[in-house]
């Protein structure tokens, strides 16, 4: 499988994952004022990463509202690492995309 391929299923099922969980928040109801609006940021994120076109605004969102769930976690007493994953895959992903094609130089496939 082409390394391209794999980065963007990975996206994709990164992206989707994202947005239940952002739907799930919304659907469970707003604990404090701003679960709807961080949700709903973290949603948007989550469709435009989905996209090349749309990946870099997706991934600025997306940082965006994992870092002020983090920050709001720790203002409240709790370090939620899982934020920073979050942070770190997004991060990966959009690198990783920004590549340029490889040569077929060290695949796999010639080893």
């Amino acid at each position: 499988m082409r390394p391209d391929r794999v980065l963007q299923g990975y996206r994709l099922a990164f992206s989707a994952l994202i947005l239940i969980a952002s739907v799930q928040t919304l659907l469970g109801g707003p604990r404090d004022p701003h679960h709807v609006v961080v949700a709903s940021v973290e949603a948007a994120g989550a469709l435009m990463f989905m996209s090349g076109r749309t990946q870099l605004a997706g991934a600025v969102a997306l940082l965006f509202t994992f870092l002020l769930a983090q920050g709001i976690a720790v203002a409240k007493g709790y370090w939620h690492t899982q934020y920073l994953q979050y942070v770190a895959s997004t991060v990966l992903i959009l690198l990783l995309g920004r590549r340029p094609p490889a040569d077929n130089q060290g695949s796999l496939k010639d080893q």
